[in-house]
């Protein structure tokens, strides 16, 4: 399942977690996050803490894009040329 970039904010705000809608479908299902929303959630998290929930979520995640100056400022993205 593909999970939009709001799903993932409500997560990022929330104090419980558990309580989230991302949370709830996570249980024994693959989830995928597109690139627009790993861009999206990086160029909203205005913090380093921010910054650093985001990577959590993505982490390892490796991204192919034939356009990889839209993605060059994401740092630890693993980026694969295509």
């Amino acid at each position: 399942m593909v999970i939009d970039t709001s799903l993932f904010i409500e997560h990022l705000r929330a104090k419980d977690k558990s309580k989230t809608k991302l949370y709830g479908i996570a249980n024994n299902r693959e989830l995928f996050v597109s690139a627009v929303s790993i861009y999206e959630l990086y160029m909203g998290a205005t913090t380093d803490e921010k910054r650093r929930d985001v990577e959590y979520l993505t982490d390892e995640l490796p991204l192919a894009t034939l356009n990889r100056k839209h993605f060059n400022r994401i740092p630890e993205l693993i980026i694969v040329d295509v």
